[in-house]
């Protein structure tokens, strides 16, 4: 029993030591908790308008790349024809 009471002190400073080690990981993973409970999923409308507009802007970048592709094809026609 003498043994027991011994090692309790030794058991709780083990273990405040190894809550103390952790302490910043917790704090870590409490903050980023709290991000995702603070963070809202837009509306659909808000997503709807957001696909939207990244349409309008892949579809003027498909006619710009299109543009490109001609004008290189054009290019390449000229250079074929000096060969």
């Amino acid at each position: 029993m003498k043994a027991i009471t011994r090692l309790i002190p030794t058991i709780g400073t083990i273990l405040v030591s190894l809550v103390s080690c952790y302490k910043g990981q917790i704090d870590d993973l409490q903050t980023q908790i709290d991000e995702i409970k603070n963070t809202q999923i837009k509306t659909v409308s808000e997503q709807r308008s957001g696909i939207e507009i990244s349409l309008t802007d892949l579809e003027k970048l498909d006619a710009e790349l299109k543009d490109f592709i001609s004008t290189l094809q054009s290019q390449y026609a000229e250079l074929e024809k000096l060969r």
